[in-house]
């Protein structure tokens, strides 16, 4: 019985650790336009754009969300599935590099998708309307036109993001 709890209590602690990231360290931006933005909410203001391949400095992790430190010096926080522990180097070689795909072909690689990934979804999923996701994709708001929309409707985000 001892044994057990002990086997219980060492594959915890194992799990534990793999899954807490330490703070510190650099990270790469996995999407074209990253948003950092003042607070970990989806609805906080914008403070800075972050590019694909940009290295960002971790400061430290809050559910779901990574307090960040751009290369210009700009704080605020990013939420993690914008990042990728893989460093991105978009051009490794003297010169210019020659890129064929689109933005959104790089930021889908980024995701592990390409093209062919998306044909052969489309393929499974005939029946979908996919016109209406790129509809709603197509669809952008600037944060001002966001916070209008959360104060008309005297919402609050978690993080009390509105004023």
């Amino acid at each position: 019985m001892i044994r057990w709890k002990v086997l219980v209590c060492i594959s915890v602690i194992l799990l534990t650790a793999g899954s807490v990231s330490s703070d510190g360290g650099y990270m790469s931006v996995q999407v074209r336009t990253g948003q950092v933005r003042s607070t970990p909410s989806f609805l906080a203001p914008v403070v800075e754009l972050v590019s694909y391949g940009a290295q960002v400095s971790i400061q430290q992790r809050k559910a779901g969300w990574a307090e960040v430190k751009t290369a210009r010096g700009q704080q605020g926080w990013i939420h993690e599935s914008a990042l990728s522990d893989k460093k991105i180097v978009l051009n490794p070689g003297k010169g210019d590099a020659r890129v064929d795909a689109s933005g959104k072909e790089i930021t889908l690689a980024g995701k592990g998708f390409n093209l062919e990934t998306e044909k052969e979804f489309k393929s499974k999923h005939a029946g979908a309307d996919f016109a209406s996701v790129d509809r709603m994709e197509a669809i952008k708001m600037t944060p001002a036109q966001i916070q209008s929309f959360l104060k008309a409707g005297s919402l609050k985000s978690s993080e009390g993001d509105v004023r």
